[in-house]
């Protein structure tokens, strides 16, 4: 059986690594990371991890790196939110071939990069809601062969392109 580790921060206090928690719970298949003004996801929790479960957020973040998930393929449930986010970068989620369910909502995301969800082709459930998209790229959810669901509610988008809703 699986357990979660829980790092939820103190205000003004900065976590700089998840090893002190994440040591706790060897078996832990979820984590949670909350207010630790943790600027960026270290690789190291899903190296040592069979994580599926992560949800992240109010930590300050201004970027995602492809290093992060470098060792991701477990992971079935991203969640990302309430940070500063305001790009998402070609091959960011590449290493992640098991998601099933990626949320990134309430950043200020305005640019998503051509193959930003390269490798994704598992995913199920998108939602980009919160952001500040003002256009989207039809050719950016190419590689979600099995998309059931696109969430880009409360953005800045006037349209949507014809071979997405097609």
């Amino acid at each position: 059986p699986g357990g979660t580790v829980i790092c939820f921060g103190e205000p003004g206090q900065t976590v700089s690594s998840t090893e002190s928690f994440a040591m706790s719970n060897k078996n832990a298949t979820s984590i949670l990371i909350y207010d630790s003004q943790m600027p960026l996801i270290p690789p190291t929790i899903f190296t040592n991890y069979a994580i599926d479960f992560i949800s992240i957020g109010r930590n300050n973040m201004t970027e995602l790196k492809s290093e992060s998930f470098a060792y991701a393929n477990k992971l079935k449930n991203m969640l990302i939110r309430e940070d500063l986010l305001t790009s998402l970068e070609n091959g960011t989620f590449k290493e992640c071939i098991n998601l099933q369910s990626l949320q990134i909502t309430d950043h200020k995301i305005s640019f998503i990069a051509a193959n930003a969800f390269q490798g994704l082709k598992n995913l199920l459930n998108l939602y980009l809601t919160k952001n500040q998209l003002t256009s989207l790229n039809s050719e950016v959810f190419v590689p979600l062969v099995n998309l059931f669901m696109l969430n880009v509610n409360e953005n800045l988008l006037t349209s949507l392109p014809p071979k997405l809703i097609a």
